[in-house]
C-alpha cells in the first residue's frame, strides 16, 4: 500500500511514555575489562614472587650440591685416570702393557690402510710430543736413556749431574711457589677473622688482599726478568764466548744473587704489607701487630715443613744417582766383557795353533798371518754390530723419550686438578694449620709420585736398553763362532793341514770358549754382588752425609736465636710484644735461610761435579784420539814396510 494512502489511526497519548525494547547485535570482537586485567596481572606478580620465595633456597641448595658433586666427580675421574696407568705398569718393572690387536688385516687394502693411519699417527704424535715439551717441566723430560745414550763414563757423568741440577731448581722454584700460595691463603684466613669481628671492612679485606697478590706477581717478574738479563749479557760477553766452564761458575753466582735478593724483597715486601695496614686499615697498631705475629708464627711452621721436604727430595735424588751409578757400572762391565771374549777367543785360536801345527818354526809366518786374519775378521764383526747397537738405540730412545713426555704430560695434568680443587675449597676450611697440613701433603704427595713414575721409566728404560744389547750381543756372537768355522779352509790351505787336524783346532778352540763362558757368568754374579754392596755404602754414605747436615743446621740455628734472644734482653726500649714479634721473625727467617743454604750447596756441589765430569771427559776424548792417530801411524808404517 503506498504511504498517500494511509490514515490517521485516531490514537492519542496524553503525556509521553517510554517503551522497552531489545535489541540483538552480531559482532567479532571480544571488548576486554580494564579493570579485571589490571587485578589480574597484578595477583600474578605477587603470585609468582611468593612462589619463588618458597622455592628459592631449595633449588639453590642443590645447584651448590650438584656443583660440589661435578668437582667431585672430576677429582674422582682424575685420580680414577693416574690409577688406571699406574695399573698398566707392572711393579718393579715400570712397563707398560698394551692391548694387542686380535684380527689382523691381510692384502694390499690393509697394508694401504696401515700406510694411512701410520702417516695419521705420526702426525697426531709430533703434535702431542710438541704440547708434552711445552707443558711440563724441563727436569722431567730427561732420564737414563740420555745417560746411556752417552760415550763415555764421564759424559755420562755429565749428563746425570745436568739432571740433577735441573731437579734441584724445579725443587727450588716449587718451594718457593708452594711459599707464596700459603702466605697468601694464611693471611686471606687472618683477616677474614677481622671481618667477621667488624675489625675491618669486607671491602678492605678483598681490595688488599688483591693489591697483595699483584704487587707478589710484579715482584716475582721483576726478579725474573732482572735475571733473564744478566744471563743473556753473560752469554753475549766475548770473554766467556771459549770459556764454558768459567761461564757456568758465572751462571751459579748469578743464580745465587738472585735468590739471595729475592729473599730480601720478601722480607721487605712484609714490612710494607705490615705499614699498609697500619695506614688503612683502621686497625690500631697493636692489632696490626698481633696480625702479622700470626702469620710469622705460621710461615716458621711452613719453612720448618719446607725444610722437611727439601731433605727428603735430597734424600730421593741421592737415592736415584746410586741407582743410575750401578746401572752404569753394570753397562761397562758388559762392554768391557764383550772387549775381553774378543781377545779371549783370538789368545785361545793362537795357543791352538801353537801347540797342534807340527812345525812351528816352519809355519810361524803362516801361524801369524792366520792369527792376524782371524783377529781382523772378528774386529769387523764387532764393529758392524756396534753400528747396528747404535742404531737400534737411537730408534728406541726416541720412543722411549716419547714414552717419558707422554707419562710425565698425564701425570702433571692430574695433579694439577688435584690441586685446583684443593685451592677452591680453601674458602671453606676453618684452621690454618688444618689447610696447610692439607696443601703440603697434597704437594708432597705429587713429589714422590714424579719421583716413583722417574724411577719406574728410569728402570724400564735400562731394561729396554739391555734388551736391545742382548739380542745384538747374541747375533754378534754367533757370527763371530760361524768366523772360528770358516778358518777350517783356512788352516787347511795356508798351513797345509789335514781336514782332521783342522777340525780338532776348531773344537778345542770351542771347548776353551765355552769354558771361559761358564767362569764369565761366574764373575758376572760376583760383579753383581760387589755392585750391591756398593749401592748400599752409597745409601749409607748419603743418610750419613744428610744427618751431618741437618745436625749442623740445627746448631747454627739454635745459636743464632740464642744470640738474637740475648740481644733483645738487654734492649730496654721495646716491651715484651714487640720482643716476640722480633724474635718470631727472626726465627722464620734463619728456618728459610737454612732452606736456601742447604739448596745452594746442592747446586754448588753438582755444579762443581758437571765442572769435573767435563775435564774427564775432554780427557777421555784426547787419549781416544791420541790412541787413533797412534794406531794409524803403525798401521801405516806396517804398510811401507810390506811394499819395500
Amino acid at each position: 500500500m503506498a504511504l498517500s494512502s494511509c490514515s490517521d489511526l485516531g490514537y492519542t497519548y496524553g503525556e509521553s511514555f517510554c517503551l522497552k525494547i531489545r535489541v540483538y547485535e552480531e559482532q567479532d570482537s571480544f571488548t576486554a575489562n580494564d579493570n579485571w586485567i589490571a587485578g589480574a596481572f597484578f595477583l600474578g606478580i605477587v603470585a609468582g614472587a611468593g612462589l619463588v620465595l618458597l622455592l628459592a633456597k631449595p633449588f639453590l641448595n642443590a645447584w651448590e650440591k650438584k656443583k660440589r658433586q661435578d668437582e667431585e666427580k672430576l677429582l674422582g675421574t682424575a685420580v680414577k685416570l693416574k690409577a688406571t696407568k699406574e695399573d698398566l705398569i707392572k711393579p718393579g718393572k715400570g712397563k707398560e702393557i698394551t692391548n694387542e690387536p686380535r684380527e689382523k688385516k691381510t692384502g694390499f687394502r690393509a697394508s694401504r690402510f696401515r700406510r694411512k693411519m701410520k702417516g695419521l699417527s705420526s702426525g697426531k704424535n709430533a703434535e702431542q710430543d710438541s704440547i708434552n715439551k711445552g707443558s711440563i717441566d724441563p727436569a722431567l723430560t730427561r732420564g737414563m736413556v740420555d745417560v746411556m745414550q752417552q760415550t763415555t763414563s764421564n759424559s755420562a757423568e755429565v749428563e746425570m749431574a745436568d739432571q740433577d741440577m735441573a731437579a734441584i731448581v724445579a725443587m727450588e722454584s716449587s718451594m718457593e711457589e708452594e711459599k707464596e700460595v700459603l702466605m697468601l691463603r694464611i693471611l686471606a684466613m687472618l683477616m677474614k677473622v677481622k671481618v667477621e669481628k667488624r675489625e675491618i671492612t669486607k671491602n678492605f679485606y678483598m681490595n688488599f688482599m688483591r693489591k697483595t697478590e699483584e704487587d707478589l706477581k710484579d715482584l716475582n717478574k721483576m726478579i725474573d726478568r732482572e735475571k733473564e738479563e744478566a744471563e743473556e749479557k753473560l752469554r753475549n760477553d766475548p770473554k766467556w764466548s771459549k770459556e764454558a766452564q768459567a761461564l757456568e761458575t758465572e751462571m751459579q753466582k748469578l743464580q745465587t744473587d738472585s735468590n739471595n735478593r729475592l729473599t730480601k724483597l720478601q722480607r721487605d715486601f712484609k714490612d710494607k704489607m705490615r705499614l699498609d695496614l697500619l695506614r688503612s686499615s683502621g686497625m690500631s697498631e697493636k692489632e696490626v701487630n698481633n696480625l702479622m705475629g700470626q702469620l710469622m708464627n705460621e710461615m716458621s711452621a711452613v719453612e720448618e715443613k719446607l725444610g722437611l721436604e727439601q731433605a727428603r727430595q735430597r734424600r730421593a735424588l741421592e737415592q736415584r744417582l746410586a741407582r743410575r751409578r750401578q746401572a752404569l757400572e753394570f753397562q761397562e762391565a758388559e762392554d768391557e766383557e764383550v772387549q775381553t771374549s774378543i781377545e779371549k777367543r783370538v789368545e785361545f785360536f793362537d795357543d791352538i795353533l801353537s801347540s797342534n801345527l807340527r812345525d812351528i818354526s816352519k809355519l810361524e809366518g803362516q801361524r801369524d798371518e792366520i792369527k792376524s786374519a782371524f783377529a781382523s775378521d772378528l774386529s769387523e764383526i764387532n764393529k758392524f754390530y756396534a753400528k747396528e747397537l747404535d742404531r737400534l738405540r737411537l730408534e728406541k730412545s726416541d720412543v722411549l723419550q716419547n714414552q717419558r713426555l707422554s707419562s710425565f704430560y698425564n701425570l702433571t695434568k692430574n695433579q694439577e686438578k688435584e690441586k685446583a680443587f684443593l685451592v677452591q675449597t680453601a674458602d671453606k676450611a676453618t684452621r690454618i694449620q688444618d689447610f696447610v697440613k692439607l696443601y703440603h701433603d697434597l704437594i708432597m704427595k705429587h713429589h714422590m709420585e714424579q719421583e716413583t713414575l722417574c724411577n719406574d721409566l728410569d728402570q724400564n728404560e735400562v731394561q729396554e736398553m739391555y734388551k736391545i744389547k742382548q739380542g745384538v750381543a747374541k747375533e754378534e756372537a754367533a757370527a763371530m763362532d760361524k768366523a772360528v768355522e770358516k778358518q777350517t779352509e783356512k788352516l787347511e790351505n795356508v798351513a797345509n793341514l789335514m781336514a782332521s787336524e783342522a777340525d780338532k783346532i776348531i773344537r778345542l778352540h770351542k771347548a776353551q770358549m765355552a769354558d771361559y763362558n761358564v767362569r764369565r757368568q761366574r764373575e758376572r754374579q760376583a760383579k753383581m754382588v760387589q755392585l750391591q754392596e756398593k749401592l748400599k755404602q752409597r745409601l749409607l754414605a748419603a743418610d750419613e752425609a744428610e744427618a751431618r747436615d741437618q745436625k749442623e743446621q740445627e746448631v747454627l740455628k739454635q745459636e743464632q736465636m740464642d744470640t738474637m734472644a740475648r740481644v733483645l734482653s738487654t734492649n730496654m726500649e721495646l716491651d715484651d710484644d714487640a720482643k716476640k714479634r722480633i724474635l718470631r721473625e727472626h726465627e722464620q727467617n734463619m728456618q728459610a735461610l737454612s732452606n736456601q743454604l742447604l739448596r745452594s750447596k746442592l747446586r754448588q756441589q753438582k755444579s762443581l761435579e758437571i765442572k769435573l765430569n767435563q775435564r774427564k771427559a775432554r780427557l777421555t776424548e784426547l787419549r781416544i784420539q791420541q790412541k787413533a792417530l797412534k794406531e794409524s801411524h803403525q798401521n801405516e808404517k806396517k804398510d811401507l814396510e810390506k811394499k819395500l
